[in-house]
C-alpha cells in the first residue's frame, strides 16, 4: 500500500487599492482669484501570507494553549501628484513645489508570531504601534512573553520612522526643528534616532485590564551654532520620554465599566494627557457615561514648539445612548471645555467652549442614514451645523446585492474665527455610487461640492478601486 507524504502548504491574500481625485484650489492675488487644477493618485499594494508553520490546534489545546501562528503582512503606498501648482512669486520661480510629493511609503512590513511555545509573540520588521493617545512607527523588534499568572511583559527595540528615511512616512515629519524642511539640508531630519519600549500588564485572561509603558526616542543633537562647532560636538539625548498608564474594569453583570489613562512627558516633566470614563447601562435600551479630559499637546524635544504653551484644555462631558427600537439608536452628548489663555487675553477672551451634539443612525437591512447635529460656542468662535448621511444596498435578487448608493447633505455655519470677520455658511451636497465589479472587485466614485459666500463651487471628485485575492 503506498502512502503520500504530508504536504505543507501555506495561505496568501493580495489587495489592491486604487484612488484618485481631482479638485481646484482658489488662490488670491494681487491681479484677482486665480484657480490651481490638482489630480492626485494613490496606489496601495498589500500582501499577506499566513499558516507558515503547521501547529497541531488539537495539541495545543490539550496543554491548554492557543496554537502557534506565523504570517507576514506588508502593505506598500505610492503617491503622486499630476496637477498644476501655484506660482511662488515671493522665490521668483515658476511654481511651487510644497504640494508635489511623488513617493514611495511602506507602511506595514513585518515578520509576526502569536503563541510560539504557548507564551511568545513576537514581530520583527516595519511597524505601526499605539500606545493609549499616541501612534508611532518604527523598525525593529517587539517581543510580548506571558506568563501563567496573567502577567505579561513587553520589550520594543527599533528606529523611529520618519518623511526623510527610505520609504519613509509623510505623516511623521517632525514640527518645529531644524530638520522640518526650513533648514535646506535635511541633516537633522535624516539622522539615525533609536526607540526602545517597555510596557507591563494583564492580559485578555484577568478580569481587570492593566498597562504600564514607557517608551523613549533618542538622537545625537546638532552642534550648538554658538562657538566654534569642532570644540562642540555633537552628543547623544534623548528626544522623547513618555510614560503611558491605563486601567479599565467592567462588571457585565452590572452593565458598568471604569477607564482611566494618562501620559507622562518625563522631558519637561508634565501630564500630557489624562482621561478618566464611567459607563453605566440603566436597563436594556439606556447607556449613560461621563467623560473627563485634559490634553496638552507634546513635541520632539528639538522642537521649540516646546517653548510655547499651545491651548492646552480640559473638558467634562456627558453621554445618553437610547435604543428604543432594533434599526434606531440615539445618542447626546453634553460637555465644556476651558481653554488655556494668556494673561493678556482674559479680558477679551471668552475662558471656554460649550458643545452639544444629538445623533441619530438607523440601520435596516437595505437602507443606512445617520443625522448629526451639533453647537460649539465660546473659545474659538461658533460652530453650527448639520450632516445628514444615508446609504442604499440593491435587494439581493438586483445585481446579487452589488450595487450601493451613498448620499451627504451638510449645512455649518462658522462666526468669530477671526476678529473683524463676517460670518461663513457653508453649504455641501455629496453623491457616491459602489459597485462590486466581482465578487472581490469594487468599484467607487464619489462627487462632492460646496458652496459659500466665499467660493461659488468647490468641486471634488473621488474614484476608487478595490481589490483582493485569496485563493
Amino acid at each position: 500500500m503506498l502512502t503520500a507524504p504530508r504536504a505543507h502548504a501555506y495561505d496568501f491574500e493580495l489587495q489592491s487599492r486604487s484612488e484618485a481625485q481631482g479638485y481646484q484650489l482658489r488662490r488670491y492675488e494681487r491681479d484677482g482669484v486665480s484657480f490651481v487644477n490638482r489630480l492626485r493618485f494613490a496606489q496601495y499594494l498589500g500582501l499577506r501570507v499566513y499558516n507558515l508553520i503547521d501547529a497541531d490546534a488539537a495539541r495545543a489545546r490539550r496543554r491548554g494553549r492557543p496554537p502557534a501562528l506565523v504570517f507576514v503582512h506588508a502593505q506598500l503606498r505610492f503617491q503622486t501628484d499630476f496637477g498644476g501648482f501655484a506660482p511662488d512669486i515671493a522665490a521668483g520661480e515658476p511654481a511651487a513645489r510644497e504640494l508635489h510629493d511623488n513617493r514611495f511609503e511602506l507602511l506595514l512590513g513585518a515578520v509576526e508570531a502569536r503563541n510560539l511555545l504557548g507564551w511568545i509573540d513576537l514581530s520583527l520588521g516595519r511597524q505601526l504601534d499605539t500606545e493609549l493617545f499616541d501612534f508611532f512607527a518604527y523598525d525593529g523588534l517587539r517581543v510580548r512573553v506571558s506568563t501563567p499568572w496573567w502577567l505579561y511583559v513587553e520589550s520594543s527595540l527599533g528606529a523611529q520612522v520618519r518623511r526623510a528615511d527610505p520609504f519613509g512616512l509623510a505623516v511623521f515629519q517632525l514640527d518645529g526643528t531644524s530638520g522640518d524642511g526650513t533648514s535646506g539640508d535635511g541633516a537633522d531630519e535624516r539622522a539615525w534616532m533609536p526607540t526602545f519600549g517597555l510596557a507591563l500588564g494583564l492580559d485578555e485572561r484577568a478580569p481587570l485590564e492593566l498597562r504600564l509603558a514607557y517608551r523613549g526616542v533618542a538622537s545625537r543633537a546638532p552642534p550648538t551654532p554658538f562657538g566654534r562647532a569642532e570644540a562642540l560636538p555633537a552628543r547623544w539625548g534623548l528626544d522623547e520620554e513618555l510614560v503611558f498608564a491605563h486601567a479599565a474594569l467592567t462588571h457585565p453583570r452590572w452593565d458598568s465599566r471604569l477607564a482611566a489613562g494618562l501620559r507622562c512627558n518625563l522631558l519637561v516633566a508634565q501630564l500630557d494627557e489624562l482621561q478618566l470614563e464611567a459607563t453605566q447601562g440603566l436597563g436594556p435600551r439606556h447607556q449613560a457615561s461621563l467623560e473627563l479630559l485634559q490634553s496638552r499637546p507634546h513635541f520632539d524635544g528639538d522642537s521649540i514648539f516646546n517653548v510655547f504653551a499651545i491651548e492646552p484644555f480640559s473638558e467634562a462631558a456627558g453621554r445618553l445612548r437610547w435604543r428604543p427600537g432594533v434599526p434606531l439608536d440615539l445618542e447626546a452628548r453634553a460637555g465644556y471645555r476651558w481653554v488655556w489663555r494668556a494673561a493678556d487675553e482674559r479680558e477679551r477672551v471668552s475662558p471656554g467652549a460649550l458643545s452639544l451634539t444629538a445623533l441619530a443612525r438607523w440601520q435596516a437591512e437595505r437602507l443606512a442614514s445617520t443625522l448629526e447635529l451639533y453647537y460649539l460656542d465660546g473659545y474659538g468662535g461658533l460652530r453650527l451645523g448639520a450632516d445628514l448621511f444615508g446609504r442604499w444596498w440593491s435587494p439581493r435578487w438586483v445585481f446579487g446585492r452589488r450595487l450601493a448608493l451613498e448620499g451627504r447633505a451638510s449645512l455649518a455655519r462658522l462666526d468669530g474665527l477671526a476678529s473683524a470677520a463676517a460670518p461663513v455658511t457653508n453649504f455641501g451636497l455629496q453623491a457616491g455610487l459602489r459597485v462590486r465589479l466581482l465578487p472581490a472587485v469594487w468599484a467607487q466614485l464619489l462627487v462632492e461640492d460646496n458652496v459659500s459666500r466665499l467660493q461659488d463651487s468647490a468641486l471634488r471628485v473621488l474614484g476608487v478601486l478595490d481589490m483582493s485575492f485569496a485563493p
